[in-house]
């Protein structure tokens, strides 16, 4: 899982129901979409402007990208877990393994990486493959 987060403030997102977490924190419901649906869904919209990405894993040691800034962070109300069926890299498709993700709750040290405006689609492609 890959957190994105703009520099520039953006359109805010319609208020919550009560008990329902606001629209910009809900994921969207992978099995009901197509894959490009699903990665257009998890693309900053930040056209034109520098982005960061939290890595948490191995993300903090090899990008396989060059980012312009790089800042230790803490990431509130989510933890490392292994909470994620993978048959790439766990398991197969018929036995799915777990593989470390983010779940609720606590917190989870990592770094911030800041990505160019100019490389922003190229890195957001990248990472979608690699996570």
């Amino acid at each position: 899982m890959i957190r994105t987060f703009s520099d520039s403030p953006g359109p805010r997102s319609p208020a919550a129901s009560p008990g329902q977490r606001p629209a910009a924190h809900r994921q969207p419901d992978a099995g009901a979409m197509s894959e490009a649906a699903l990665i257009a869904s998890r693309r900053c919209g930040g056209a034109g402007r520098d982005f960061w990405v939290f890595g948490y894993g191995s993300l903090m040691w090899r990008p396989g990208f060059k980012p312009l800034e790089i800042r230790s962070a803490l990431l509130r109300g989510w933890h490392r877990a292994f909470c994620i069926y993978s048959h790439h890299y766990r398991g197969t498709e018929a036995e799915p393994g777990l593989v470390l993700g983010l779940d609720r709750g606590g917190s989870c040290r990592g770094r911030a990486l800041k990505i160019a405006a100019d490389q922003a689609e190229l890195v957001a492609d990248y990472l979608h493959e690699r996570e």
